[in-house]
């Protein structure tokens, strides 16, 4: 749907900028929030699974089986909650499943900045301050009221996995007339 696309664009430059500076998979986090919609197509009910169905059921050019399973499965954590790791210990290692952690946590903050799929912001940075705090600022026209609320509940993931808590801040710009 082409209204998607900066919705999908802002995801994926978040997520992928998120886990290039904390030690994840930037190639992962950015197809992950590419696809990380995809199921709410065929049902709204059944989001997450049909995500995951979609994605495992498909070709998809650069990701090998394993790869394509695991970006599944952090889509998967995204819409329905993630799973033990014994419920997949048949197909991940220890190592590959705090990966999927990582990601999902990354997943989380990057679908959060854009809950609305307004694409409010114009810019968004991301600065550690040393103190176990990840600042994430926003420049913005608009309210972020639904992002905010969003965030607060999408950013105990992050710190539970990360220890280390993400703040949103919002940067005002002016509009231009």
């Amino acid at each position: 749907k082409p209204s998607r696309i900066p919705h999908v664009a802002g995801c994926e430059k978040a997520a992928a900028a998120l886990a290039a500076r904390w030690g994840a998979d930037p190639e992962k986090a950015a197809m992950a929030a590419i696809l990380h919609d995809c199921g709410k197509y065929i049902s709204l009910s059944d989001e997450a699974r049909c995500t995951y169905t979609i994605i495992t059921s498909s070709e998809i050019l650069g990701l090998s089986d394993a790869e394509r399973e695991m970006v599944a499965q952090i889509c998967y954590f995204y819409k329905g909650g993630v799973r033990p790791y014994p419920e997949l210990s048949d197909r991940f290692t220890w190592e590959e499943y705090f990966s999927l952690l990582k990601l999902h946590a990354i997943l989380n903050i990057a679908g959060a900045l854009d809950r609305s799929h307004g694409q409010k912001y114009k810019e968004v940075r991301f600065r550690f301050n040393g103190r176990a705090e990840l600042s994430i600022a926003i420049d913005t026209q608009d309210s972020l009221a639904l992002e905010k609320g969003i965030f607060e509940e999408r950013a105990s993931v992050f710190e539970d996995i990360f220890a280390i808590r993400p703040i949103l801040k919002t940067v005002r710009i002016r509009r231009i007339s």
